[in-house]
């Protein structure tokens, strides 16, 4: 893969992170889309449905909401709850819950409230301009088998994030290495 950063035409003076120009097999490319090609990579490898525990018998998605232009926006993710387990994040537009259209925050509380534990409640978000879907199986845990069982689950999913977020920000720094030594060979050679 060869990177190259391109410069402002006046000033000499380097691009922004938007403006730099990632050159790969694939053609040219922003920083800002390999952002979203791996957000995107990792909403996808999200598998379904998605097993989640009820709380105290009802589906409870473990995320804050507040009204959109859009659906409902996710603001805060609990981490080890149904949403977090489904792969949302800060940021995602819920659209739609069951086929219920979902426009407020008591919408989708409306929804979760008449979903039958056992069966798989259909989730739809946005993010990113693109539009995603995922099942979500919730559960009741009746014993202390089930518990230790869930909290391993959430702790191998925070775990499976984590190293998620590292990778891409690995990938990030590498590319931004071979920008600078783009840059410092061009600077070297004028």
């Amino acid at each position: 893969m060869v990177f190259a950063a391109i410069f402002t035409h006046a000033s000499h003076k380097p691009a922004t992170a938007q403006e730099t120009i990632v050159s790969d097999d694939r053609g040219s490319r922003s920083i800002d889309a390999i952002i979203i090609e791996l957000d995107q990579f990792k909403a996808d490898s999200v598998t379904d449905p998605v097993d989640a525990e009820a709380v105290d018998g009802k589906p409870v998605l473990g995320v804050s909401l507040e009204d959109s232009p859009l659906g409902v926006e996710v603001v805060r993710v609990i981490d080890g709850m149904a949403g977090d387990r489904a792969g949302l994040i800060e940021g995602d537009k819920i659209v739609e819950i069951d086929e219920a259209e979902i426009e407020t925050p008591a919408d989708a509380q409306s929804a979760l409230i008449n979903h039958p534990l056992g069966s798989p409640l259909k989730l739809v978000y946005i993010r990113n301009n693109r539009e995603y879907e995922r099942e979500i199986r919730f559960s009741g845990v009746d014993d202390a088998e089930g518990q230790i069982r869930q909290a391993t689950t959430s702790r191998v999913a925070r775990l499976e994030r984590e190293v998620a977020m590292l990778r891409r920000q690995m990938v990030l720094m590498r590319d931004a290495i071979r920008i600078l030594a783009a840059e410092h060979h061009h600077d070297v050679t004028e």
